[in-house]
């Protein structure tokens, strides 16, 4: 998959990246608002990649892309994620700390609502975040989300807000 938009390019991640996610897992931002994945080392960060992204792309045909500048730097993530607990998909979205407030992740966001619901046919699009992720609230409301309820996900012991479009 290789979506294109005006200033950015998505794609799937591939063992090349192991440089780029031992970043962005470790980004305070990251470890705050999304969760400590315990990625501490190349090794780790290549374990993931085969374990989270390509076994999704295998499994689903989708999941969360690499997102570069059109230059091929990579700037963050963003894609569709299986949750358990979640009846439909979920838009997901990270970016390393210095390319946060450039309107990238709704940009990308924009194309990968198009794309799952024209290529991939999805009817509904989830999303959640913690109640204090202000950011992504804000661009969530931005696409058209709408605010459902509060929840838990099995895997973490924060409250989220779960939103569709």
């Amino acid at each position: 998959m290789n979506l294109h938009t005006q200033r950015l390019r998505l794609r799937e991640a591939t063992e090349a990246d192991t440089a780029f996610f031992l970043k962005l897992l470790n980004e305070p931002s990251y470890l705050k608002m999304i969760r400590d994945s315990g990625v501490r080392s190349e090794a780790d960060a290549l374990a993931f990649i085969r374990e989270k992204y390509l076994r999704s792309y295998a499994d689903h045909g989708y999941g969360l892309y690499v997102l570069t500048l059109r230059c091929g730097v990579p700037v963050g993530i963003a894609g569709f994620v299986i949750r358990p607990g979640l009846e439909f998909p979920d838009l997901g979205f990270a970016l390393l700390e210095e390319f946060t407030g450039q309107g990238y992740v709704t940009e990308a966001s924009e194309a990968l609502l198009v794309h799952g619901k024209r290529t991939l046919g999805f009817k509904t699009i989830a999303a959640i975040t913690t109640e204090d992720n202000e950011r992504s609230v804000r661009t969530l409301l931005r696409l058209g989300f709408e605010f459902k309820r509060r929840m838990k996900v099995p895997s973490s012991e924060k409250d989220f807000s779960y939103y569709e479009v």
